[in-house]
């Protein structure tokens, strides 16, 4: 008998379908795969991820889509948002501030024991994992969440596409851990 992942990974872009620059404004970003008009703006109510019967968020990070480079002194920062119900209280998960570049961040092998180094952190393709210490975390019943870019960086210099793997209530515990770069939240 195979063994199926439970965990289902959950990505954010522009409405447009393009990834988010660091400096694109602070605004929600659009869930990929929604089913409204691509004209829509993103907003809460359209890339919220709604949990009928509650839902345990056991990561969140960004993938880096383009090098960071930004030079400027305004850091990129994201955030993972739950509400607990309809038109309830919002409550800011986890945030994860974006390094400016490669002499930000500090390399950690917890996941992935093969060497690398701080540029390769920063590159395209690498993969940043929030590390607060709230996640996981529970979204009751009937809440939802959704990722929104909280403040946009200085200016130009680097990209990302931010993810969030969830398990839905009734879904057996995940066994297995990805090979991402933890930085701290």
């Amino acid at each position: 008998m195979a063994y199926t992942d439970p965990r289902v990974t959950q990505e954010y872009t522009l409405p447009a379908g393009t990834v988010i620059e660091v400096e694109t404004t602070a605004a929600v970003c659009a869930r990929v795969g929604r089913t409204a008009d691509k004209g829509d703006a993103a907003s809460e109510a359209l890339d919220s991820v709604w949990c009928p019967a509650g839902a345990l968020i056991e990561a969140f990070g960004v993938t880096i889509t383009e090098a960071l480079t930004n030079a400027h002194a305004t850091h990129c920062i994201v955030a993972l948002k739950s509400v607990d119900k309809e038109g309830g209280t919002t409550t800011t998960v986890a945030t994860l501030t974006l390094p400016k570049d490669s002499t930000e961040v500090t390399v950690s092998t917890q996941t992935n024991p093969s060497d690398r180094t701080a540029a390769q952190a920063v590159a395209a393709g690498a993969r940043l994992l929030s590390t607060d210490t709230s996640l996981p975390y529970r979204v009751e019943q009937g809440g939802h969440f959704y990722v929104q870019v909280t403040q946009a960086a200085g200016g130009a210099g680097g990209a990302f596409r931010p993810f969030v793997v969830v398990r839905q209530e009734g879904q057996p515990a995940a066994t297995s851990a990805s090979p991402v770069t933890k930085i701290t939240s």
